[in-house]
C-alpha cells in the first residue's frame, strides 16, 4: 500500500475519481460525493464491476457483491472504502 492516507475521504474521492475516469473517460458532469452511479455519472453495471475491480486493487480491499450492490452513490462508496481500508489497517 502506498504512504497516502487513503482512510480520507478526500484522498479516497480524488482516487475513486481517477479510476472512474481511467475505466468509463471523463464525465460530462463532476464526480462528487453526492452524485449517483447511474443516473449521474451514466455508469452501467458492467463499467461499475470493472471500477470495483480496479478500486479493489488500488485500496488493496474487497469489496464484497453484497456491498457493492447497495453503493449507489459515490459517497458511499467513498465511506466504504475509507471503513475498510481503515479495517484492514488495524487487523493487519
Amino acid at each position: 500500500m502506498t504512504d497516502i492516507n487513503l482512510t480520507d475521504a478526500t484522498t479516497v474521492l480524488a482516487t475513486l475519481t481517477e479510476v472512474i475516469e481511467e475505466i468509463a473517460g471523463p464525465r460530462s458532469v463532476a464526480i462528487t460525493r453526492g452524485a449517483a452511479f447511474d443516473a449521474d455519472l451514466g455508469l452501467d453495471s458492467l463499467t461499475m464491476v470493472e471500477i470495483i475491480v480496479v478500486a479493489e486493487e488500488r485500496f488493496d480491499i474487497k469489496i464484497p457483491d453484497s456491498a457493492f450492490v447497495e453503493m449507489t452513490t459515490v459517497g458511499e462508496a467513498v465511506d466504504f472504502i475509507a471503513d475498510s481500508v481503515t479495517a484492514a489497517r488495524t487487523t493487519a
